[in-house]
């Protein structure tokens, strides 16, 4: 009995997650490189063409804000092969008994849940050459290798084998008939909506119960620093769409609080910083288990030129805005006099 995986359901884009939709002069367009069938079109966000989509989930996995939603995410397929072992999975043009659209559907969090369970996988490819979705598979090979590296991270040596197994013909996805009691069941859930998960989350779900073993590098983490340039303007938590940067406010001071768990390393936040006050570095895997840190810490200050607030490291009592008009009238007055 072959498990289809292959079609994922409906697909959509949820905006509060997607960079796009917060910082509009990122150049992420990882969703639209990877569709097989330009059916995700950026106009200027990212939307989903229904007409074009082929609901093979090729999205969700290249995407790594998690801004890809569908009915069978990394959820629904652990859920589903919880019992199978081994996981004999392969795209629609290699014989295996599980089957998703292309190997590259196969994210880190679904490849390390079988890891973590000490199962075998077994990826059946066929012939990658004369297939439309290709150029798909360096999103493989970059989930392989952080699904491996977070695995040896955790004391685990997964069991995986990669095979060439050409079907003679193209496995067409099933579409399932529905009985009358579930036709019912649907519609009565139609109200009781459960929550998709995050596919960071999910990562983090299966990670947060393990001991970190050994550093590895992990290409989708960071940490941070801020220097003194910052005036807490608020610019890198509005764009951040995986909240990894949080601002607290009291009436004393101001904190940047930043959670490395939430990091995807896309830098963002530091492009967008317009005093160049943020650095994003390169971090390991044991990010994964740091906590929330305070990554700057500034004085609530009143400007006694114009009455406002201002955030600032320095002992000073005038707001930058007022600081650069004094200036301006300064330079202007040192030029009338040399006239």
């Amino acid at each position: 009995m072959t498990n289809d995986f292959a079609s994922c359901g409906t697909i959509s884009i949820n905006s509060s997650n997607c960079i796009r939709h917060t910082f509009s002069k990122t150049h992420c367009r990882e969703c639209e490189d990877i569709c097989p069938v330009d059916a995700i079109r950026f106009t200027p966000f990212p939307k989903i063409d229904n007409r074009l989509c082929i609901s093979c989930g090729l999205c969700y996995s290249a995407c790594r804000f998690s801004a890809i939603e569908m009915e069978k995410d990394d959820e629904y397929i652990i859920d589903a092969t919880k019992k199978e072992n081994p996981i004999d999975i392969g795209c629609l043009r290699a014989e295996s008994k599980l089957k998703i659209t292309c190997i590259s559907r196969l994210t880190e969090s679904l490849l390390l849940s079988w890891f973590l369970d000490n199962k075998e996988v077994i990826i059946k490819r066929g012939n990658c050459k004369r297939c439309k979705m290709k150029s798909s598979l360096t999103y493989f090979r970059g989930n392989l290798r952080k699904a491996i590296q977070l695995s040896l991270s955790l004391g685990i040596m997964p069991k995986i084998k990669i095979k060439r197994v050409p079907s003679t013909h193209i496995y067409i996805p099933k579409e399932k008939s529905l009985s009358r009691r579930e036709i019912f069941t649907g519609l009565s859930k139609r109200f009781k909506t459960k929550r998709k998960i995050a596919k960071r989350e999910i990562l983090l779900n299966l990670i947060k119960q393990q001991e970190i073993i050994e550093a590895k590098s992990y290409p989708e983490i960071a940490l941070i620093k801020i220097d003194e340039q910052c005036n807490v303007c608020g610019v890198c938590e509005h764009i951040c769409p995986t909240d990894a940067i949080l601002i607290k406010k009291t009436k004393e001071s101001a904190e940047i609080h930043f959670n490395p768990a939430f990091c995807v390393n896309c830098k963002e936040c530091e492009k967008a910083c317009i005093r160049e006050a943020i650095h994003a570095h390169k971090a390991t895997t044991k990010e994964f288990k740091t906590k929330p840190y305070v990554a700057f810490t500034a004085k609530r200050i009143v400007c006694q030129h114009c009455g406002k607030e201002f955030y600032s490291l320095n002992e000073e009592n005038i707001c930058p805005v007022c600081k650069n008009k004094e200036e301006g009238k300064q330079k202007f007055l040192d030029f009338l006099k040399n006239i």
